[in-house]
């Protein structure tokens, strides 16, 4: 899998599901300090999500795009097959 060479598509907020587990987790510091970045950057990194707009990497992006109040955040969205074809790397 190869994610360099997908498209950013940008996804309604309300769309995306986050891994709840892990956002009860997240640290206030590092929250906090990536959303300074993001704010002095003006940009987010794009979130890895799956077809059904599930989080598979970028947890704390979605709480930086909660915190900036992002109506659309920057995806981008692999299959099922691309899931598993990566772990088995």
């Amino acid at each position: 899998m190869n994610i360099e060479k997908r498209q950013i598509e940008y996804i309604d907020f309300d769309k995306i599901e986050p891994v709840y587990e892990k956002i009860d987790s997240l640290w206030p510091d590092e929250t906090d300090r990536q959303y300074e970045a993001a704010l002095k950057l003006q940009c987010l990194l794009p979130i890895i999500v799956d077809e059904s707009y599930k989080i598979i990497d970028g947890n704390f992006r979605f709480c930086i795009a909660h915190m900036m109040q992002l109506k659309k955040v920057p995806c981008i969205v692999i299959s099922s097959y691309e899931q598993v074809e990566h772990s088995n790397e």
